[in-house]
């Protein structure tokens, strides 16, 4: 097995805003290993979302080809494409996207449920993830009961439930306090020691610390990349910050 589970070639993405063409993404290649908490990091503008809903098949590129665990997504019909996202891949975004009217355990069912588990083990999944992530008790509750760190580990949560090999996070701690961004960051850290793959898009240092890996984009293109000393559980934040600063950030 490959330890580079996502890959991808010559990704180039151009799209139309306010009657100009911006090119979001310019030749891009990357690959990411298998088991890393990789950050995706540069100025507004720069195409980081774009990259991260490339690679993570919500957008396709207009040229290149994104490889997940090997296997090409060019060919997949949107229906294979589907079948993939529901077994291999979570998705975190900075608005949490769960349905208001359904209790949080019923969020974790309903994405559950999409791709047929049996209810009793979906059901025994579910219950144990949301003890994990510290909100076992806030299981029959609805979003608008929930604090928004709350709300954003039952959006983790949700994502693991088809025990995705990938997790995507967009911005996850945008809309958090700093209490629980550094929270939620314990929680995407834990995850990661037990083998869970990340790669995540983030404006926030403090946030990007926690990466092994940060790839800083730049009009479109992987400018640099920085990776953490293996003598460092989190990079420096002066040390970042510096690295950061002298490439644009």
């Amino acid at each position: 097995m490959s330890h580079i589970i996502i890959e991808g070639r010559g990704l180039s993405k151009t799209y139309m805003a306010e009657k100009s063409e911006v090119n979001a993404l310019n030749n891009v290649n990357i690959r990411i290993p298998r088991g890393e908490f990789s950050m995706i990091m540069g100025p507004s503008g720069s195409g980081k979302t774009t990259l991260l809903h490339v690679l993570s098949s919500l957008d396709k590129a207009d040229e290149g080809e994104v490889l997940i665990g090997g296997e090409p997504l060019g060919p997949l019909s949107e229906k294979e494409l589907a079948r993939l996202r529901l077994g291999k891949i979570g998705f975190v975004f900075q608005d949490f996207n769960l349905i208001p009217n359904l209790s949080v355990v019923e969020n974790l069912l309903a994405a559950g449920y999409l791709k047929k588990e049996g209810a009793r083990d979906l059901k025994n999944r579910a219950a144990v993830l949301l003890e994990k992530l510290g909100i076992g008790d806030k299981a029959r509750s609805f979003p608008s009961e929930l604090s928004g760190g709350q709300n954003q580990r039952a959006a983790i949560a949700r994502s693991l439930i088809n025990n995705p090999e990938i997790l995507f996070a967009d911005e996850p701690t945008g809309n958090l306090n700093s209490s629980a961004s550094e929270a939620l960051l314990d929680t995407l850290t834990g995850l990661n020691r037990e083998g869970q793959t990340i790669l995540m898009v983030t404006h926030e240092l403090r946030a990007a610390c926690r990466g092994e890996r940060i790839y800083f984009l730049k009009d479109g293109n992987i400018h640099d990349t920085y990776n953490r000393s293996p003598m460092d559980e989190r990079i420096p934040e002066d040390t970042l910050y510096k690295w950061l600063s002298g490439r644009g950030w």
